[in-house]
């Protein structure tokens, strides 16, 4: 990732600007890269599936935590800054709570091998993250 200096914090690249922008295209109030993380969650579909799941970090934490393959940051801290300028605070908190009463429920869901609950929050989470104006 290139970062332009200036200022008293390092800048995004104009490339990786428009990438972010693009993430919240339509009007969106958060990132859409964010829903990768629900990724397990998303391709829960059998009982068996709910043993792969493990608690989800909130908005930003999830942001500061994410490594490539190979332990790099995959968010330098100005796409971190930028990308929390950009989002809507009462989405973000709205994101966070989705998180806590997911890692809340995580327990049961995995003991009862409920999976349907699984796709229940996934799909919250996804009309959150992808809901428009």
């Amino acid at each position: 990732m290139s970062i332009e200096g200036g200022g008293d914090r390092p800048q995004l690249s104009q490339k990786r600007k428009e990438m972010v922008d693009s993430g919240f295209s339509g009007g969106r109030k958060l990132y859409g890269d964010s829903y990768n993380m629900w990724g397990r969650v998303h391709f829960c579909e059998r009982p068996e599936d709910t043993e792969k799941l493990s608690p989800l970090p909130h908005y930003r934490q999830n942001m500061e935590e994410a490594k490539f393959s190979d332990g790099e940051s995959r968010y330098p801290q100005a796409e971190i800054e930028y990308v929390m300028e950009l989002s809507d605070p009462a989405s973000v908190a709205a994101f966070d709570q989705l998180v806590d009463e997911f890692n809340a429920d995580l327990e049961r869901i995995k003991r009862e091998k409920d999976f349907e609950a699984a796709q229940r929050f996934d799909n919250r989470a996804h009309e959150l993250i992808y809901r428009k104006g």
